[in-house]
């Protein structure tokens, strides 16, 4: 979602006063409106009392809310990731949602879930649900090959796992893929389940022309040699 230049401030200087506890307001006819969290525990969550919003019943053009960081407490995840209580949220509300960062003093920009598809398949920041491996394999083959492909079944905080070997592997049949050991024959499109790391089985990335598409800290395009030890199985698209 494209916000304009005052929407963007209004809500950095919202994010800022709210701070260390989670902002949250709507963008309704084109303004950005604040309201109180009223959220049992407003540094962790937020919640906009229902009775505040019916003014704005069919006038609501997004959800928006902050997630608080310490930047004395450093994290290996974006700060905007979605919670699976955001993106059930989301879902429940009918209506875009938006999450910014906040340590304090800056503001990142927006991200918005549902998230929006995009052909750029390079230089894309990592963060789970909005740019990570899989969203990429998604946009690859959406503006690509023309196959819509089934969303992440969001059921989990990636912020609290611990375990990250065999994230995909479950759901290889069910999305429409069939497995082989074989690394002959590689057509663009195919996808190498790869270890990343001392995990198994909790990467993927793209065959393209030799090279191997996939998203690290940043997506990136590699020679497919690299990957020669790290390519656990070729899963192919089968519908």
């Amino acid at each position: 979602m494209k916000l304009t230049a005052e929407q963007i401030q209004a809500i950095k200087s919202w994010a800022l006063v709210c701070y260390p506890e989670e902002m949250c307001g709507i963008i309704t006819e084109g303004v950005f409106k604040t309201l109180p969290n009223s959220a049992e525990n407003p540094k962790e969550a937020f919640r906009i009392d229902e009775k505040l919003l019916l003014p704005f019943l069919g006038k609501i053009d997004a959800i928006v809310h902050s997630h608080c960081h310490n930047p004395k407490k450093p994290t290996a995840l974006d700060v905007r990731t979605p919670s699976s209580a955001d993106v059930q949220g989301q879902i429940s509300s009918g209506v875009p949602w938006l999450i910014v960062g906040v340590d304090g003093s800056m503001v990142t920009p927006a991200i918005t879930i549902p998230r929006e598809p995009s052909a750029s398949y390079l230089e894309r920041p990592f963060i789970w649900f909005i740019n990570d491996c899989y969203t990429l394999v998604q946009d690859y083959y959406q503006f690509e090959l023309g196959i819509a492909l089934t969303d992440h079944k969001i059921d989990k905080d990636y912020k609290t796992l611990r375990n990250y070997d065999n994230l995909f592997e479950r759901y290889i049949k069910e999305y429409g893929f069939k497995e082989t050991d074989s690394i002959e024959g590689l057509k663009n499109g195919d996808l190498l389940l790869l270890n990343n790391g001392v995990a198994t089985c909790n990467h993927l990335g793209i065959y393209h022309n030799g090279e191997v598409l996939h998203q690290d800290e940043m997506s990136v395009s590699q020679p497919f040699v690299a990957f020669i030890g790290r390519i656990n199985k070729v899963l192919k698209y089968v519908g």
